[in-house]
């Protein structure tokens, strides 16, 4: 809830709450009380081991005009550039400008032959296939969808809006909001770059000036702050997180000296899934469609089938547009992504936080642009939440830490790490709550009754209680309210 200053000047109080950092049990001069014990039993329960949630994610197809997110069926090879684009904007029914003077500049005809397929999925997703191996992208504007070359759409920025009052009044800062908007996202920005992209608040609303892209992950990046998931995608369509799940399940291959092609082929007939090859990238490491490969495996997930086929090649798979990509591992380190995990299950302050992100950045391969000048990046913006952006096999990584770290915490909960510290635990913390006076009045009575009883001042405790907390009302007026640091 929000007061302005006018609120604040209207019958106002002030809370003035000092509350001690406790110990679980109170310290108290003297000797300890004996309790009586029976004899141990020995536990035969079962310990109740959390299952993970699966992942979630903000689906991009929210984020473009409705004719891009209509779902559509379609597969064509060898199909002239032109026509393939009069007919995508027919079957989506939207209109679209094809840039042929930019598309000329860099040596691409309107008749150069295209390949492209989708099964009932978002026509965005068609569009990134189709265009990734010939340096084309798209954008919107005025309604229009304008296909261009990758570079010329990088060049075109655009003013938008985004109104953050929820996020302020969750706890986030403007300096947080925009480095993670700077940090999470693609970019380029001025701010960090030297150039690209600006951002600038003005109140609870962030003006900011972008391409088209940057500002559908900055939207996402916003989506998955408000969620409460244990791991949030910030910009991924959600058939990925179906399509990592398959990478469990478990298959059979017996290849001999089978063109690559042909075992990809065989491995979509079997799984159901779709997978491409970027044959553009494979081409430029030196591995053609064609290349050789054998490998005899039984039993094993399609995860570990994928690793052993592909990594003596140089190459991974990812998912990538709405279908498993073949590429090399070099693209494949270049394709970051932005996670958002709420970890307040396991973390409960700053240090906290940073004992789990250094075990993050220790524990995986990495590389992390704090250890190694560059790599992923990490981000505690509020207690318990934790951003990320990283690679596709690093994000696996940090999602399997994360499930064994909170599995450990269920069978051995941590201790206090204040327990052992006399001078931490009669550290006593004063923080000032503005509000009306009649609601003040209400919790100055009812805070000692509800957070810890018998650890406050005045409220049924001795003195000998080493460390206490304690309440204290105290009016206010449009004077003292304007005094330099009240």
């Amino acid at each position: 809830m929000r007061f302005s200053l006018a609120t604040v000047f209207l019958a106002a109080a002030a809370l003035m709450i000092t509350r001690a950092v406790l110990p679980p049990n109170p310290i108290i001069n003297g000797p300890a009380p004996v309790i009586a014990q029976e004899d141990a039993k020995p536990v035969t329960e079962t310990l109740d081991v959390p299952v993970p949630e699966p992942p979630t994610s903000i689906d991009p197809a929210t984020l473009v005009p409705a004719p891009l997110a209509k779902r559509i069926t379609w597969e064509f090879s060898e199909l002239p550039l032109k026509e393939m684009v009069n007919e995508f904007a027919e079957r989506i029914e939207m209109p679209v400008y094809l840039r042929e003077d930019v598309l000329s500049d860099i040596g691409i005809p309107m008749d150069e032959p295209v390949e492209g397929r989708i099964n009932d999925l978002p026509a965005y997703l068609l569009l990134d296939r189709v265009f990734a191996g010939l340096g084309l992208s798209w954008y919107v504007d005025d309604g229009i969808l304008n296909i261009t070359s990758g570079k010329d759409a990088d060049k075109r920025y655009t003013l938008d809006s985004y109104v953050i009052t929820d996020l302020l009044d969750r706890g986030y800062t403007v300096e947080r909001l925009r480095d993670l908007t700077e940090e999470m996202t693609e970019g380029p920005w001025q701010n960090i770059d030297g150039h690209g992209g600006t951002w600038t608040a003005v109140g609870d609303v962030v003006l900011m000036r972008q391409t088209d892209r940057v500002h559908r992950e900055v939207a996402g990046l916003f989506q998955a702050l408000r969620q409460n998931s244990a791991e949030c995608y910030s910009f991924d369509p959600p058939i990925h997180q179906a399509l990592r799940s398959q990478l469990d399940e478990i298959y059979s291959v017996d290849f001999k000296e089978v063109p690559l092609s042909s075992a990809i082929l065989w491995l979509e007939s079997e799984t159901g899934l779709q997978i491409g090859l970027a044959e553009d990238i494979l081409n430029d490491v030196g591995v053609p469609a064609d290349e050789p490969v054998s490998l005899v495996l039984k039993g094993r997930s399609l995860r570990t089938i994928f690793k052993y086929l592909l990594e003596r090649l140089g190459l991974t798979v990812i998912p990538q547009d709405g279908q498993l990509l073949v590429t090399s591992q070099e693209d494949a380190e270049e394709t970051l992504r932005t996670v958002v995990y709420n970890v307040s299950d396991v973390v409960h302050s700053i240090d906290d936080a940073q004992r789990l992100i250094d075990a993050i950045q220790e524990e995986t391969e990495g590389p992390w642009e704090d250890i190694d000048g560059i790599g992923g990046l990490t981000n505690a913006p509020i207690d318990g939440v934790l951003v990320i952006r990283q690679t596709e096999k690093v994000l696996q990584e940090v999602r399997e830490l994360l499930a064994a770290y909170r599995q450990a915490r269920v069978i051995s909960p941590p201790r206090d790490d204040r327990s052992d510290n006399p001078a931490e635990m009669a550290k006593l913390e004063t923080r000032y709550y503005h509000m009306n006076a009649d609601t003040a009045r209400d919790l100055q009575k009812q805070l000692p009754v509800l957070v810890q009883p018998g650890t406050w001042l005045g409220f049924g405790v001795s003195n000998e209680i080493a460390t206490v907390g304690q309440v204290s009302m105290v009016s206010t007026d449009p004077k003292t309210e304007t005094l330099p640091g009240r």
